[in-house]
């Protein structure tokens, strides 16, 4: 029994950490747009990877671009916030659609 708890345990932390990189890939498709850009042209810092709340802040071509804060309210449950003068919320949540469908295309 306690075997299944941990086991169920494990699989929600690698649910949502599944989420939160999702969420990360749509902001940073959305600060890019169609350019594609070199290794150099952008920097993540992540700030509190391991607790409730974790803030990625993005900067691209030499300027900060978003801050995105992921807050894990409840366990499973993620909610998160844009600051940016760059991009849209409305922007992320078409980028992140699109990953979506892509991992339904692939069979992930």
């Amino acid at each position: 029994m306690m075997e299944r708890a941990v086991e169920e345990l494990h699989t929600l932390a690698e649910d949502v950490e599944k989420q939160k990189n999702r969420i990360v890939e749509a902001v940073w498709r959305a600060i890019v747009g169609s350019e594609t850009p070199k290794r150099e042209d952008g920097e993540l810092i992540i700030q509190g990877p391991y607790s409730p709340e974790t803030r990625y802040y993005f900067r691209y071509k030499g300027k900060d671009a978003a801050i995105l804060t992921i807050k894990e309210f409840m366990p499973g449950r993620i909610s998160y916030f844009i600051q940016s003068e760059e991009i849209t919320p409305w922007g992320v949540m078409e980028k992140l659609l699109e990953i979506e469908r892509a991992g339904i295309i692939a069979g992930k």
